[in-house]
Parts: structure tokens; sequence; C-alpha cells
């Protein structure tokens, strides 16, 4: 794929190949970035631009990945060139792993279906569970790790919390909801324990 860099190239990011643009006009120099995984699923994130790191003033990670709703795909124009080109040329390539997050639905918004599961011994109790997007086909744990939140705050990370719980065990680093890790590889879920917040 031919790129005009500086304000538009393809870099590697953890073997994946991603768009990434900068706006002429914007003095900022922000970086926007794209990774599709094939033609109608995309991602993005915005970026400070690169003398100022990855991570922006007043936050404690870069952005994560969101996933584009399908009617937010573009159609033309160079995100469409690089998503009909990535398709072909490395569509087989495992997810970076900071990609992980929730599976949206047409209005962009995270799926879940609701149920009642037993996880303290004492008795049912309401959970929502919601399906996540696989990191890699071989690894089940990246997918429920360090990912995006499905249920609070969009800068939310959902860390690991198995010390002092049970395996499994998750909790948001900005909403403070809890969850257990579900699902396998193929198919990976965060059930999130609704009555459970720090």
């Amino acid at each position: 794929m031919q790129t005009n860099p500086p304000y538009t190239e393809i870099i590697d990011i953890r073997g994946s190949k991603v768009l990434q643009m900068i706006d002429p006009n914007d003095n900022s120099r922000t970086r926007y970035q794209y990774l599709a995984r094939h033609p109608n699923l995309l991602y993005r994130r915005q970026l400070p631009a690169v003398e100022h790191g990855d991570v922006w003033r007043g936050e404690a990670h870069p952005r994560p990945w969101e996933q584009s709703a399908p009617r937010d795909v573009p159609t033309t124009g160079p995100v469409r060139d690089y998503i009909d080109w990535a398709s072909l040329a490395y569509c087989e390539v495992n997810m970076v792993e900071c990609i992980g997050g929730p599976v949206l639905g047409p209005d962009g918004k995270p799926t879940f279906t609701e149920d009642e599961q037993n996880y303290g011994g004492d008795g049912p109790e309401p959970v929502r569970i919601y399906p996540m997007l696989p990191v890699q086909t071989h690894e089940y744990w990246p997918s429920v790790t360090s990912v995006a939140c499905p249920c609070g705050d969009p800068n939310g990370w959902v860390a690991w919390a198995e010390a002092g719980w049970v395996p499994g065990y998750r909790i948001c680093t900005k909403c403070g909801q809890h969850f257990m890790a579900s699902g396998d590889a193929s198919d990976p879920s965060l059930t999130e324990l609704i009555g459970r917040k720090d």
C-alpha cells in the first residue's frame, strides 16, 4: 500500500500493520490509528503527538482501541484503502494484545445477556454476560484482562484481581465493577456481578 508520510503511514505494532494518520492542519499533531481485521471489522484510537508518548496528560494508560460500529466503517478514502489492503495482506495475523474489549452491537454499545448465577455460594445473583473480542487464537486470558470495561467509564480497564478472590476475578480500574472471566480463547466473555462494586 502506498502512503504519504509523515501524515499517513503504515506502522508496526506487535506484528500488526496499523494505519496512522496526522492531520497536517492540526498543530497538536494528534495521531489517529486504525487497525483492520477484515473488511467490516475496524478498530481505532487517538494518541497525542509522537514527542508526547502514547499517554494523554492526566490519563494512566494509552487510549484503548475501540471497535467502530459497522455504519462508521468508511466506504471510501485512505482508511478504506487501508482496510482493503490489510484484509488481503494480513487478515490471518493475530490481533495485537491491546485490542481487547466488548463486542459492540449495531448501536455501538456493548452487547450482553442477563442471567442469574451462583458465584458466592449464597444463592443465585443477577449478572450480565458480555461477549468479548478474541485477542489471540491460542490464548484466553488476554481477551479478559487489561481490556476496556464493557459497562463503566470508557477509559476504565478490567484488571486482574484474583488475589484474595478466586481464579478469573477481575475489577475495573475506573468504575470499580466486579467481573468473572469466562468462556475460552475463541469465545471469551466477562460476567458482570451486578451487586458487587468497589
